[in-house]
């Protein structure tokens, strides 16, 4: 059964049932603050993203109820991650959900600085080490593993750059994170 903070709105019923099981999972499991939150989950396409985290940009600038988007990339039907990295990939993706509603929606215009790749790759660490707090330190290095063989190898050096690395989540994780999620 899925939450009731999700819209399951017609325009959103391409997203795969286990995407919004995913999703409230962890949720439920470890983000309280996220349960009475108007999240929805879609799929989308795209060659080196399979999760991604987005607000809508028209009801921040009309000040209405925020409503927030877990995307989940369709190739994912194919060949998924293990479970424990797909949990930790969306506990990282919610970790942008923290932010936005942690700051002013002002702030976010400060989000337009992620053009350049240096300030993309301290948002994207910052959101790892929310996840790797929150206990899926593993499963995150388990991810990065899966991703690295699943993109071309020039977008692989990319995302080395701009996220965490397994070995800097494995670091990060022995030095006092708490106990990983199964």
């Amino acid at each position: 059964m899925l939450s009731a903070a999700f819209a399951l709105s017609a325009s959103a019923a391409d997203a795969p049932v286990w995407a919004h099981q995913l999703v409230t999972m962890v949720v439920d499991r470890s983000f309280p603050e996220l349960r009475c939150v108007p999240l929805r989950v879609r799929s989308f396409h795209s060659q080196s993203d399979y999760f991604q985290a987005r607000f809508s940009p028209g009801r921040a600038l009309i000040f209405a109820r925020m409503r927030y988007t877990i995307f989940v990339n369709a190739a994912l039907e194919g060949e998924r991650p293990p479970q424990r990295a797909m949990e930790a990939i969306v506990a990282h993706e919610l970790e942008h959900i923290c932010w936005y509603r942690n700051h002013s929606r002002w702030r976010w215009l400060g989000l337009i600085d992620l053009i350049s790749e240096h300030d993309q790759e301290r948002f994207e660490k910052q959101a790892d080490v929310g996840a790797i707090n929150r206990g899926y330190g593993p499963g995150l290095a388990d991810y990065r593993r899966w991703l690295y063989q699943h993109v071309s190898p020039k977008v692989a050096s990319k995302k080395r750059r701009i996220y965490l690395t397994p070995e800097e989540i494995d670091r990060i994780s022995t030095a006092g994170a708490p106990a990983s999620r199964r």
